[in-house]
């Protein structure tokens, strides 16, 4: 914020983070370990509710995997982060100011809004953007040993999909993401994280920027669709989004992944 020390006296307010910046704030002040028989979920809200008392987690995250010995030396936001990622999961501070640990968002969800370009619809405009360089098609998730020993064997996910742009057989080729986190300790939990992974890196090679009549029922995570003035339907799963506060606003979306309507894998 501004302040105006001339006579008018005015404030502005030109940013305002949520919560998550006093987590990322709340450093360890030593080595934390973690409570090794607690759910890593319950551990994220641990260490979520360390930096920021007074609120209520709520948890609809389904991974029941336990955090084991780990040890955490500086970063509070980082270690809840990788805590989530290695089950699949996200957290975050909802619009109410409390934490959320869901699990991780996937375009395979039903959409709950149409954002069609037609003369009736609610697009405004839109624009499209394709990036390769930080794009992947392969998870692969290895296990990072505390003890000396390899608790299970890699995990490889890859987009299998025929249809898909980045189809690991297709010409995109295959680029692999390696990823490790001390918090996977089976094979089913490294799965977990690395399809949720695969689902967020293999879809920045097609991003779009929206501008549309206000809906404020739409959160980050939800999946729209979009109907693009050349007839196209495609599902996006909103990565970003602005609601105004003056009358005649419009809302800004963005979205981290683009495919064709019914390119969506069943399980995805």
């Amino acid at each position: 914020q501004s302040i105006d020390v001339g006579p008018s006296g005015a404030i502005q307010v030109s940013s305002a983070p949520d919560r998550w910046a006093r987590v990322q704030r709340a450093q360890f002040e030593q080595p934390t370990a973690a409570i090794a028989s607690n759910q890593i979920r319950v551990e994220i809200g641990r260490l979520v509710t360390g930096a920021v008392s007074g609120v209520t987690v709520t948890t609809t995250a389904t991974s029941t995997a336990t955090a084991g010995p780990l040890i955490w030396d500086q970063d509070r936001a980082a270690a809840a982060s990788d805590l989530a990622t290695s089950i699949g999961a996200e957290v975050f501070f909802d619009v109410n100011g409390n934490p959320v640990i869901a699990n991780a968002p996937l375009l395979g969800q039903t959409p709950v809004w149409t954002v069609d370009a037609s003369m009736s619809g609610v697009l405004i405009s839109g624009e499209r953007l394709r990036d390769r360089s930080r794009t992947y098609n392969v998870v692969v998730a290895y296990p990072s040993s505390v003890t000396g020993s390899a608790p299970y064997a890699p995990v490889v996910v890859a987009d299998t999909d025929p249809t898909s742009r980045t189809y690991v057989n297709g010409p995109f080729g295959r680029v692999p993401y390696r990823y490790t986190s001390p918090a996977m300790t089976s094979s089913p939990q490294a799965t977990a994280a690395a399809t949720a992974l695969l689902n967020r890196l293999k879809a920045v090679n097609a991003q779009l920027n929206v501008e549309a009549v206000v809906n404020p029922a739409l959160d980050r995570g939800d999946v729209i669709t979009v109907l693009t003035p050349d007839g196209t339907s495609e599902r996006h799963l909103i990565d970003g989004l602005t609601i105004p506060l003056t009358v005649g606003g419009t809302q800004q979306i963005t979205t981290r992944s683009s495919r064709p309507e019914g390119d969506v894998p069943t399980g995805e």
